[in-house]
C-alpha cells in the first residue's frame, strides 16, 4: 500500500520580521491552537482512495525538525506533502532536504496558499518534486495513482511538475463543484489534544471543534487574497450534511461547541436560514460562532442564527474611517457597521472585531478614528493588524511603484506610509492591542470555570508578556 505523509510545517520565526512575529503565536505557547483543516480534507480524500496517510503537525505538537524526521523516517513513505504558506518556505525547504537525504525515492510534494499564489515560482525551489495549485483532495490522490506512469502526468489539472529541466504547469483544475462529496476531515488520523478544544468568550461549552460549511468569498477588498485564491466563487454544502457533520463530531469526540471557520458564512441568505432551520430542528445541545460581514446580516437572519444556537460573530471591519474602508474597496459604510453589531449585541450575541493600520494613506487622523471607532463599538475582543501588502492584490503594485515598505518577507511587503514608518505602526498597534487585551482577558476570566483559572492564568501573562515585551 502506498504511504503518505502529510506535514504542517512550524513557522520559520528566525526568519520573520518583528513587525510581523507578535502577530503569530509562539511555538508551543499558543492556548488556541487550530487544526490544519486543509490538510484534515486532503487526507481524507487520499484515505478513502485506499491511500495509507499520517499528518505530522509540528507548528500545533511543537515539534522540532529531528522529531519531524524521526516520525518520517519510521514511516519509510513513498509521498510527504507539505502545506506552505509564506511563514513556512525555509524550514519546509529544510525539512524537505532532510528527508531526501534519508528516503532517495520518496516524492516531495508542495500545495497550499503559497503555492496557490505562487505557483510559477514554487517549483524553482529545487527541493520539491511535485506542487499542487488550487484545491488538492482531487489532485493529490491522482497524482499518487499516476506517478509511476510518467506520461499521465500531464492530464493531471492543477499538477506542477518537472520535465528535465523545464517546469510544466498544468492547466488549473475546476473547483470542486460538490463540496458534500468531499469526506469529513480525517481527525481520527491526528490526536484531538493537540488542539485548543477549551470554551472562548464566545462559546461556552467545551470540546470546542472547528468545522466549515462553504468556500471562498465572492467579495473584492483590495488587500485580501481571497479572491485570487478562490477567483470569488462561493459554494455551499447542503446544510443537512453540515449538520451531520456536526452530529458526528458530538458523538465521535464529544463536540458541544463548533467554530465555523468559512471567510464568511452569511454570504448566502437562503443557505444561512437554511443551517439554521436544520440546526433548530434537529435541537443540538451545542453552541456556536462565526466569522460574517456586517452588510450579510439583518435582524431576521441574527435572530434565526441565535435561536440556533449561535453565542459569537466575529466581523473584519479594518477601520474607522470612511476614507480607507473606501480605499480598501471593502464596501461597507460605517454607519452599517454600527447598526450590525448593535443589532446582534442586542440579540445576546458577543462580538468580536479586527482593524488594520498602515494602509498606505494611513495618517494620524485616520488611526485616531479607527481607535476611536473601535472604543465606541464595546466588541467583546477587540484586534488591531499591521497592514501587509499581499502579492496579487490591488494595493501590491502601488506599494511597490512608490516604496512604501522597508521589510520584505517571502514577497509580503510590511507597509510604510508617509507620515508612519512600519516600526511606529507596530508601536501603535502593540499599545492598542494591549489595552484591548486586558479588557478581554477580564472577560475570559469571567466567562470561565474556578477550576480552569490556573491555566487562564498561564495564558494571560504569556499573552500580555509579548505585548509588553
Amino acid at each position: 500500500m502506498t504511504k503518505l505523509v502529510l506535514i504542517r510545517p512550524s513557522i520559520d520565526y528566525d526568519e520573520t520580521p518583528q513587525n510581523l512575529k507578535k502577530f503569530f503565536p509562539p511555538p508551543g505557547g499558543n492556548y488556541y491552537k487550530e487544526p490544519p483543516m486543509g490538510i484534515l480534507y486532503v487526507a481524507s480524500s487520499c484515505l478513502k482512495a485506499g491511500i495509507k496517510t499520517k499528518i505530522v503537525d509540528q507548528y500545533s505538537r511543537n515539534l522540532t525538525n529531528e522529531e519531524v524526521l524521526k516520525i518520517v523516517n519510521r514511516q519509510k513513505p513513498d509521498f510527504v506533502g507539505f502545506s506552505l504558506t509564506s511563514f513556512t518556505l525555509k524550514n519546509s525547504k529544510e525539512l524537505a532536504r532532510r528527508i531526501k537525504e534519508k528516503n532517495k525515492n520518496c516524492c516531495l510534494v508542495v500545495g497550499g496558499p503559497w503555492v496557490t499564489m505562487r505557483e510559477k515560482e514554487v517549483l524553482e525551489n529545487k527541493e520539491f518534486d511535485f506542487a499542487i495549485y488550487g484545491e488538492g483532495e482531487i489532485t493529490l490522490p491522482e497524482l499518487i495513482k499516476n506517478y509511476r506512469n510518467r506520461k499521465k502526468l500531464d492530464d493531471i489539472k492543477g499538477l506542477i511538475f518537472r520535465d528535465k529541466n523545464k517546469i510544466v504547469l498544468n492547466e488549473p483544475r475546476p473547483f470542486i463543484e460538490d463540496l458534500d462529496s468531499v469526506p469529513f476531515p480525517a481527525y481520527q488520523i491526528v490526536k484531538m489534544d493537540d488542539y485548543a478544544r477549551g470554551r472562548s468568550i464566545y462559546v461556552d461549552r467545551e470540546p470546542v471543534d472547528y468545522i466549515c460549511a462553504t468556500r471562498g468569498c465572492p467579495y473584492t477588498c483590495a488587500f485580501c487574497s481571497s479572491k485570487e485564491i478562490w477567483k470569488r466563487k462561493y459554494r455551499m454544502r447542503n446544510p443537512g450534511k453540515v449538520v451531520d457533520e456536526m452530529e458526528y463530531m458530538m458523538k465521535c469526540y464529544g463536540t458541544k461547541g463548533f467554530h465555523f471557520r468559512d471567510d464568511n458564512l452569511t454570504v448566502n441568505r437562503r443557505f444561512i436560514l437554511e443551517l439554521c432551520e436544520e440546526l433548530k430542528k434537529r435541537q443540538l445541545p451545542i453552541q456556536w460562532m462565526c466569522e460574517s460581514r456586517v452588510d450579510t446580516l439583518n435582524e431576521e437572519i441574527i435572530k434565526n442564527m441565535k435561536e440556533a444556537g449561535c453565542t459569537g460573530m466575529w466581523f473584519g471591519i479594518e477601520s474607522g474611517s470612511q476614507k480607507v474602508l473606501d480605499y480598501l474597496n471593502k464596501g461597507i459604510a460605517l454607519n452599517r457597521i454600527r447598526k450590525t453589531i448593535k443589532l446582534c449585541q442586542e440579540y445576546g450575541l458577543r462580538v468580536g472585531g479586527s482593524f488594520m493600520l498602515g494602509v498606505p494613506i494611513e495618517t494620524r487622523e485616520t488611526i485616531k478614528k479607527t481607535v476611536d471607532f473601535a472604543k465606541s463599538l464595546k466588541l467583546t475582543n477587540t484586534w488591531f493588524n499591521q497592514f501587509i501588502g499581499i502579492p496579487d492584490c490591488e494595493t501590491y503594485e502601488e506599494i511597490k511603484k512608490k516604496k512604501l515598505y522597508k521589510y520584505s518577507f517571502n514577497g509580503m511587503l510590511i507597509v510604510e506610509t508617509p507620515q508612519f514608518s512600519g516600526d511606529e505602526i507596530f508601536e501603535i498597534i502593540r499599545k492598542n492591542n494591549l489595552y484591548f487585551e486586558v479588557k478581554r482577558l477580564g472577560l475570559i476570566l469571567e466567562t470561565h470555570s474556578p477550576s480552569e483559572y490556573p491555566k487562564m492564568a498561564l495564558y494571560a501573562l504569556r499573552s500580555l508578556f509579548s505585548f509588553i515585551k
